[in-house]
């Protein structure tokens, strides 16, 4: 937001609503504006993938009614299948935050890897991983949904997929 990205134009996802809530607490305290911090979109992967299938459906309540990873998968197909509304909502972004991607696994990371591809060009994004702080990297062993490249971890994707990415070791504690 200091570098004059619009606060509409940032989107940060992660995978708790605790995480969502403590993110949005540290930039309400960090900013210098903080009318502009509301209009961050700040949300859970689960919250983000449900939105994206309902840009594309009028049948809300039959969303509602099934589970968490039905709605990921949805939007990872609408990802894949370069829906129109739902690149052209994705494309509207100038700046990604993926935040705790280090307990991306399985169908979710196969979500932020498809999601990461229909950004802009231009969209900045960041990443912070922190294996250190890993809760979820064991559950991929159980998930039978899940082959071939999913079982790679995320990170290792990421730095697979894309030749440009830069890493930064944060040695501060903040």
């Amino acid at each position: 937001l200091a570098t004059g990205v619009p606060a509409t134009t940032v989107l940060m996802v992660s995978f708790t609503r605790t995480a969502v809530a403590e993110v949005r607490s540290r930039i309400a305290q960090l900013a210098q504006d903080g009318a502009n911090v509301g209009a961050v979109r700040i949300t859970t992967l689960d919250s983000h993938a449900w939105s994206i299938g309902a840009a594309t459906s009028s049948n809300i309540p039959d969303k509602l009614a099934r589970g968490f990873d039905a709605n990921i998968d949805e939007a990872t197909n609408l990802l894949r299948l370069a829906e129109p509304t739902v690149v052209d909502w994705i494309q509207s972004f100038r700046h990604v935050i993926i935040d705790e991607a280090q307990d991306l696994v399985g169908r979710r990371a196969e979500f932020v890897i498809e999601l990461l591809g229909r950004l802009a060009p231009e969209c900045g994004v960041t990443v912070f991983h922190d294996p250190a702080q890993a809760i979820f990297g064991f559950s991929i062993e159980d998930d039978e949904d899940v082959d071939g490249d999913s079982r790679t971890p995320f990170h290792e994707r990421l730095l697979n997929n894309y030749s440009d990415v830069g890493q930064a070791k944060l040695t501060h504690l903040f």
